[in-house]
Parts: structure tokens; C-alpha cells; sequence
């Protein structure tokens, strides 16, 4: 199985003489399967921390049940709707968004506070270990709470109301949030990171593209500008 991701991987790991560690953080609201497949029976002998936030409810077959039957090992409960399971150094984190509601509706939503957490306790343990962090962020904005495709939006025949969107989804607030903070680490550690990956993955609808990627390559100028020396490391 071939997944772009895992493939710039590979290749970040054949172009550095010592090991890195890699972090994954998947936005879009279906599950990485197909990476996690892939890094589970071919890479797992890389250090890889994957956080994968998800709404089990949209596709089926993607719930901890499901994921158990991928794993030998059974799981570690870190917080309701967080598991982790592990093979080798493959460490998945799976974040559904189906039991990590908005506890107040003008927080940060929780699933990516979670994520900017796993971040920064990889940027110190790699610069511990004198490692280098390859970071991989796979965005996708039907995770959104206004993607209109119901595809994203659509539990048991029922398309999900507003005021659950508001609570199971992520808003502009919560995405630029985490854009800053994740630069804001990178800028803080630069000497510890390999290189950052910033994939678009999903929004299914033109409009959520419309209003989203201006919106994110806004705040990514905005926390690079007076970094000269950043663009190398970020691919986009």
C-alpha cells in the first residue's frame, strides 16, 4: 500500500544519518487508516508518535473495537476518547472526536489540545535524546463545524445538528490556534526540527477550501515573517 505520507517518511529516514523522531497529527475527521496500516506493518521499526483525531461515528468500522483488532497489544487509556496502542516504536494515539466534546463553547477544542501536548513532549524528548523531530501534519477541514458535505457530517442517517458541529468539531478559533502554536514550538526548537510537512487532506466542499486555506496560509506568514531562514524546513 502506497501513502504519501509514509513515503516522506521513508525518504526523510534514507536522507539523515541518525535516527529522527516523527510526529503525525491527522486533522481530517476520518481516520489515518491506511497510514496507520502502513506504519504499523512496514514502519513501525521508526519513531513515530501519530496522533489521529477522527469521528468514529461518520465512517464505519473505525471505532477502539475496530482499531483493537490491529493491534496485538492492548491499549492504554490516556483520557476518555483517547487510546494509544503501540508496536515496536509505533506509538498510535486515537482521538475521537465522538467522546472529546467542547466542554465550553469558547474553548480550544480538547482533541487538539491533546495533539500540541504529544508536540512538545516529542520536541523535549528529542532534544534530550539529541534527535531530530520530522513533523507531518495531514489537514484536512471536514473537521470543521460549517463543512456542508455530509459525508463529514452525516451519523446514522442523520445529518449532525448545529449545536453538536459546535461541540464535536473544530471552528476557525481552534485551527488558527493550533497553526500558531504549532510554529511557535517550531520557532522556539528550529535547531530540533527536520523539517515540517503540511499536507491538505480533506473539506470536502469548495467553500470550505475557499474560506479555509487563505485563512491558514494567513497565519502561517504571519508567525514566519520575521523567520528568513524557516522556508526551507516547511513544505507545504
Amino acid at each position: 500500500m502506497f501513502n504519501k505520507t509514509a513515503l516522506l517518511m521513508k525518504n526523510a529516514e534514507l536522507n539523515h544519518a541518525k535516527p529522527l523522531k516523527y510526529v503525525v497529527i491527522g486533522t481530517d475527521v476520518n481516520r489515518d487508516n491506511g497510514l496507520c496500516e502502513v506504519l504499523n506493518h512496514s514502519l513501525s521499526h521508526l519513531e513515530v508518535c501519530h496522533v489521529d483525531i477522527f469521528d468514529s461515528r461518520v465512517y464505519p468500522g473505525q471505532d477502539f473495537a475496530d482499531i483493537n483488532l490491529e493491534f496485538t497489544e492492548k491499549p492504554k487509556k490516556h483520557k476518555i476518547g483517547i487510546n494509544e496502542w503501540q508496536h515496536h516504536q509505533y506509538h498510535y494515539y486515537a482521538v475521537d472526536l465522538a467522546q472529546q466534546p467542547r466542554a465550553v463553547k469558547t474553548d480550544i477544542h480538547p482533541a487538539l489540545l491533546f495533539a500540541l501536548n504529544q508536540l512538545e513532549g516529542q520536541i523535549t524528548a528529542a532534544k534530550t535524546a539529541d534527535q531530530l523531530i520530522m513533523l507531518l501534519l495531514p489537514t484536512g477541514w471536514d473537521s470543521h463545524q460549517d463543512e456542508t458535505a455530509f459525508c463529514g457530517k452525516l451519523i446514522d442517517g442523520q445529518l449532525m445538528s448545529e449545536a453538536d458541529a459546535k461541540k464535536y468539531r473544530f471552528n476557525n478559533q481552534d485551527l488558527v490556534y493550533f497553526y500558531e502554536q504549532v510554529l511557535q514550538l517550531y520557532k522556539a526548537n528550529k535547531e530540533s526540527v527536520a523539517g515540517i510537512y503540511w499536507g491538505l487532506e480533506g473539506g470536502y466542499d469548495q467553500a470550505m477550501y475557499t474560506q479555509q486555506i487563505p485563512l491558514m496560509l494567513t497565519t502561517l506568514a504571519l508567525q514566519l515573517k520575521e523567520e528568513p531562514n524557516a522556508s526551507p524546513c516547511l513544505m507545504c
